[in-house]
C-alpha cells in the first residue's frame, strides 16, 4: 500500500558531513586564515620530474590547503582543519505514489561532503515488498476471489479486501473460472 499510495520515512545515515563545529571551514571559530606555505598561496603545486626522456613538469592541486591557498592559524579541533568530520543525520525520504521495485530516489545535497567541497546527491533504492493478498503487473493490481462452483453458477455478492477497504463484488451467474 506504501508503494501505491506513497509515503514518508526517516533514515539514520552515518557519513562524512561539513563539521558544524567550523561551518566547514576547518579553522577554530574566532581565528584567521593564513597562506599556505607548501604553495605560497597559489593553490597548485609544479613537480619536475627528470627522466631519460627529458624533464617533465606537472602542475596539481596543493594537498596541504585543498587549492585554496589559505590554511587555517589554528586547527579545528572537532574535524582537524579538513572541514568534514563524521557524524549521524536523519534524512526524511518521501516516497512518491506508484513507485516500483527497483526504482531510484534523488536527495540532492544529502549525500558524503568532501574538504572544500559541496555535499553530493544520496541515490535510495527502492525495495517494493510482495504482499499475500496482492500481486502488482505493470500498473495494475491483481488480487484472487475464490467462490465455489455452485456460487459461480447461481451467482453471488462477495465481499473483496482491497487497499482502499472492502468492497462488494457482484459476480454474475454462470461466471467461468479465471474471470
Amino acid at each position: 500500500s506504501e508503494a501505491v499510495f506513497g509515503a514518508t520515512r526517516t533514515i539514520l545515515l552515518r557519513k562524512t558531513a561539513s563539521c558544524a563545529a567550523c561551518g566547514a571551514s576547518g579553522k577554530e571559530p574566532g581565528t584567521a586564515s593564513k597562506t599556505c606555505a607548501h604553495c605560497n598561496g597559489s593553490g597548485s603545486v609544479h613537480e619536475t620530474r627528470r627522466s631519460f626522456l627529458g624533464t617533465f613538469t606537472k602542475l596539481h592541486m596543493c594537498s596541504t590547503c585543498h587549492g585554496t591557498g589559505q590554511v587555517p592559524e589554528t586547527p579545528c579541533r572537532a574535524c582537524k582543519g579538513l572541514g568534514v568530520a563524521q557524524g549521524s543525520e536523519e534524512v526524511v525520504i518521501t516516497i512518491p505514489a506508484g513507485v516500483s521495485d527497483g526504482e531510484m530516489i534523488k536527495l540532492v545535497g544529502k549525500g558524503e561532503a568532501v574538504s572544500g567541497g559541496l555535499p553530493g546527491d544520496l541515490y535510495i533504492k527502492v525495495h517494493v515488498l510482495t504482499d499475500k493478498r496482492f500481486s502488482r503487473s505493470g500498473y495494475y493490481i491483481l488480487t484472487t476471489l475464490d467462490i465455489s462452483v455452485t456460487e459461480s453458477l447461481l451467482g453471488i455478492e462477495k465481499k473483496l479486501d482491497t487497499l482502499e477497504g472492502m468492497l462488494h463484488v457482484l459476480v454474475p451467474a454462470s461466471t467461468a473460472s479465471g474471470s
